[in-house]
């Protein structure tokens, strides 16, 4: 049996497998109960943006703000994208984002599982790693949950973090990790939406609108995304809401409530000015030729004006405050169940990040959501997943060849 063990079926414990197995050594790949690659297959809508083109050190967070780059500097999006080409997949970029040429995230998880059937890498399904001991040799006893116990030379935990855990994700590798006495910076939910019991969420519940959002982190840092929002009955959603998201979760670990400061305006309002000045409309005429019904009612409601006061009596200069200040609190974000991504993980700082191999632990190897860098939209977690993976393979398959 082979003495190099990949501990995950996802887009890192792939890359692992597929580039160890390159290098010359024969790994096994542990895989959990789900289908090899399921997450891949709910990344961008189905679609799969798995890289982007623009890689810098403000795509991604982390305890260690200037590790995740360290990574990607030896295998880029550049390297992913000729990684698959030769893998025989195609792909197409749009203002920096890649996707697949077929527009499917289907190809993506495909060509992954053709190339580990090529070179005939091992895996075991459906009984995933349950513990890991370090033996008396140097190497690991792994013991699956079927009861099944492995010998491994080398382990590379690829297991993922705690998002979405029906594909598999569900934090048990973290907690084998623990058990090794792997420091964990503490986790929670990012990529996802924002929630709160405001009254208003009612009445703007199914709008779809352009704005901004600015939450602060714990040290009182403001973050700010601005696109297209989703308002819902119970918070706020939409892309501009997930990439600020994780900031307010660890805000949320302290607190019982946090805040998000949303512009509904945050283009050039001179227009808007000069309507609100005009004298021949009410509050709620000035307002519909801007905004979705149901957000204006919220904002005339948020502030005790009638819909059919005349807008010159309704204090503009408050009107506007409101749309460009809309503050909202934050009881919660959506859990790990709807969370794109998992912040936190395996500290960046007790791994070498040339060869992503513990700096405590020899042998033993990390690659993918696992460790704690996350993100944000437009392919950067799959990046790193392929990044981490790539780099963990190689390293793991050069020590069973030495």
């Amino acid at each position: 049996m082979s003495g190099l063990y990949i501990a995950g079926a996802g887009a890192s414990g792939m890359m692992a497998a597929i580039a160890a197995a390159r290098s010359g050594a024969h790994p096994v790949i542990i895989a959990g109960r789900t289908a090899p690659g399921k997450k891949i297959l709910m990344t961008g809508n189905g679609r799969c943006n798995f890289t982007n083109l623009r890689m810098k050190k403000e795509c991604y967070h982390s305890a260690w703000p200037d590790g995740p780059m360290k990574v990607l500097r030896s295998f880029g999006s550049r390297d992913t994208i000729a990684f698959f080409r030769e893998m025989g997949m195609l792909s197409c970029e749009r203002d920096g984002y890649v996707y697949p040429r077929s527009m499917q995230a289907s190809s993506v998880r495909e060509v992954l599982l053709g190339e580990i059937r090529k070179l005939k890498i091992q895996m075991i399904e459906e009984d995933p790693l349950k513990a890991a001991a370090l033996s008396e040799d140097g190497g690991f006893l792994l013991t699956l949950v079927s009861g099944k116990t492995l010998s491994a030379d080398r382990l590379i935990m690829c297991t993922g973090g705690m998002a979405a855990p029906a594909t598999g994700s569900d934090g048990s590798g973290l907690e084998i990790l623990k058990t090794l006495g792997i420091k964990i910076i503490p986790t929670v939910p990012a990529l996802t939406g924002l929630l709160s019991e405001d009254p208003c969420c009612s009445v703007w519940h199914g709008v779809r609108t352009h704005g901004r959002v600015t939450v602060c982190d714990r040290s009182g840092k403001p973050h700010s995304d601005t696109g297209e929002l989703q308002l819902m009955k119970n918070g706020i959603s939409g892309i501009p809401v997930f990439q600020v998201s994780r900031h307010t979760a660890y805000v949320l670990k302290d607190r019982p409530a946090a805040e998000a400061i949303v512009d509904f305006m945050p283009e050039e309002d001179a227009d808007l000015r000069k309507i609100l000045d005009r004298k021949d409309l009410t509050a709620a005429e000035a307002l519909h030729g801007a905004f979705p019904i149901k957000l204006a009612e919220v904002f005339l409601k948020r502030l005790g004006v009638r819909p059919d006061t005349a807008v010159s009596q309704a204090d503009p200069k408050k009107i506007m405050n409101m749309i460009h200040s809309f503050r909202l609190t934050v009881r919660a974000v959506r859990n790990y169940e709807e969370a794109q991504v998992t912040a936190g993980g395996v500290d960046l700082r007790s791994v070498d990040l040339g060869t992503m191999e513990s700096r405590n632990i020899p042998g033993l190897y990390f690659a993918g959501e696992i460790l704690d860098a996350d993100g944000i939209c437009g392919g950067y977690n799959l990046q790193w997943a392929f990044s981490t993976g790539y780099t963990a393979g190689v390293s793991a398959a050069s020590y069973m060849e030495s």
